[in-house]
């Protein structure tokens, strides 16, 4: 085993043994002007060795009468799939050539004889290639029951062959076949579902006297289909389910993406399939795992607070058993610092000879934009004040603050920072208000949280940090079981219940909420009569647990 790669990055493997066999990818490496690299994964390759196993069906020994149909199989494994020939008696047969009741199907390589006559007699036999190996049956022989023995009394449907479930790729063909035997000669159609098949079309053509091949399978030829046999005597069906898989397409693409530190972003991507393809998330690379900050859903992947280091290469690949697909967009992630400072290049490089006070006062000499750049210079707000948690609890953290002192116009927007205490990692949210609730957070953790008011002119200075520690999650009782009503009389109904199982902590009380009015009743106990209620009233009862 050698393996190398060219000048033009071609992968090369010499003397290939069962050790390459597997899935193999290349990844391209882009350095940028600032030294990030970039990195892009290609699909996935397989490498298999040729392969032919033994035969899972061989030809067996028949006896029929002349008129009668016969058949033989040979099926065995084989990768890339093996080229099947017949013999008869020695002699290679060439379908069609000089027997026309002589047909050796596509796909299956079944032989068929649809009328045996006695030059049929005799031993036949298959012999499969592959990549240079061979592998032959055994010898079955064919042989003619005399003329003085039953062949022509009436008789039932009697499958020689019966169609075969089979799963095939989109665009391959598919074979489903049928041989029956009877007196008299059995009427076969074919249907998918209840609906009788038309054999005339252009995909959907007959092989032999009853058998049936679907031509450059589709999504919708997935289905149930049946051979039905019938004579005089009787009517018989054999069913067989037909599976086409369709590899993955990519119908919405991930976009690239300029995004600030602390943010969150958004990557989105839908692929169809058949079955259903699964959609994994790369980033440079390398396989992302869901976390608090890496949330994975069916259709997309959110990055949440970002920070400098998720900037990369994202791929969405879409897999299924018929292939995979990927997509890739770029992330760029710009620091707080850096987009103030293209809020001041914007400013800086208005026409020199006009002042940026005079600019602006041309538009609107009360406005808040004018006031953030009255003296030639944007002025940014100073920083909140007062930030301060007024509420607590195990997955929410409600805080208050005061404005800034120098707005220098109008405040647009707060923005919240907020991260774990040993995390890299900080969130943003957006309010306009002076309050905001904080959510979702994890019970009986430390967050760090800080506040930067914006106005026209951009971001200001950021408030001093603060340190809150969510509360501790409390358990809470399970659900009370068997919850049953009784009625004692026409104004009178008994409820009674078991006490929750589980681990739970024990309840101190029950709450009975019945819905005839907001009405509610404290009771310690596990049952409770209530009256005053109307007569033959339906009344419907719920228990709630407090500790």
């Amino acid at each position: 085993m050698l393996r190398f790669v060219t000048s033009s990055g071609s992968l090369i493997i010499e003397n290939v043994g069962s050790s390459d066999e597997g899935l193999y990818q290349c990844a391209v490496h882009v350095t940028d002007k600032k030294s990030f690299v970039w990195t892009y994964f290609s699909r996935r390759a397989a490498v298999r060795l040729p392969s032919l196993s033994r035969f899972e069906i061989q030809p067996e020994d028949r006896e029929v009468h002349v008129g009668q149909s016969v058949a033989f199989a040979c099926v065995l494994d084989s990768q890339p799939s093996a080229h099947i020939e017949w013999f008869f008696n020695g002699k290679r047969i060439i379908s069609g050539r000089d027997d026309s009741s002589l047909t050796i199907f596509p796909v299956t390589s079944t032989l068929e004889i649809s009328s045996v006559l006695p030059k049929h007699e005799g031993a036949y036999r298959c012999v499969a290639t592959n990549e240079g190996k061979t592998r032959a049956s055994r010898d079955a022989q064919l042989t003619i029951k005399p003329e003085n023995s039953v062949g022509n009394e009436f008789s039932e449907p009697n499958f020689i062959l019966e169609p075969r479930g089979d799963v095939v790729n989109e665009g391959e063909s598919v074979v489903l076949e049928c041989l029956v035997n009877g007196w008299p000669r059995p009427d076969v159609r074919w249907l998918k579902g209840a609906e009788t098949i038309s054999l005339t079309g252009d995909r959907m053509r007959q092989l032999g006297s009853s058998s049936f091949m679907i031509l450059k399978a589709k999504a919708e030829d997935t289905g149930v289909y049946t051979c039905r046999a019938s004579n005089s005597q009787e009517s018989l069906d054999a069913s067989a389910t037909v599976q086409v898989k369709v590899a993955p397409k990519i119908i919405s693409e991930p976009n690239s993406v300029v995004a600030q530190e602390t943010t969150d972003v958004e990557f989105y991507c839908e692929a169809s399939g058949e079955p259903g393809p699964s959609i994994s998330w790369y980033k440079n690379g390398e396989a992302i795992i869901a976390s608090e900050y890496f949330v994975i859903e069916a259709t997309r992947l959110r990055v949440l607070g970002l920070v400098r280091n998720d900037q990369g290469v994202y791929q969405c690949i879409a897999e299924n058993d018929a292939g995979s697909v990927q997509s890739n967009a770029q992330l760029i992630v710009d620091s707080s610092e850096e987009l103030l400072q293209l809020y001041a290049l914007k400013f800086y490089s208005m026409n020199e000879t006009t002042s940026i006070s005079e600019e602006i006062m041309n538009v609107n000499n009360t406005d808040s934009f004018s006031m953030a750049a009255s003296s030639g210079q944007p002025k940014l707000p100073s920083e909140p004040l007062g930030v301060r948690a007024s509420v607590v609890g195990s997955r929410f953290v409600v805080l208050t603050w005061d404005p800034p002192v120098q707005r220098h116009g109008a405040v647009l927007a707060y923005h919240i920072f907020y991260k774990e205490q040993d995390s890299l990692r900080e969130r943003m949210l957006n309010s306009t208000a002076t309050s905001f609730t904080v959510t979702p957070l994890q019970p009986n953790t430390t967050y760090v949280f800080r506040l930067v008011a914006e106005n026209e002119a951009g971001m200001g200075k950021s408030s001093t940090r603060i340190l809150i520690t969510t509360a501790e999650e409390k358990a809470v009782p399970g659900k009370v079981k068997n919850l049953r009503g009784t009625a004692l009389s026409p104004e009178t109904v008994e409820v009674s219940w078991e006490p929750p199982g589980g681990n739970g902590p024990e309840p101190v009380q029950y709450k009975l909420f019945y819905i005839r009015k907001d009405h509610e009743v404290n009771e310690k106990e596990t049952q409770i009569v209530v009256c005053q209620i109307f007569f033959f009233e339906r009344l419907d009862f719920h228990i709630a647990n407090n500790m």
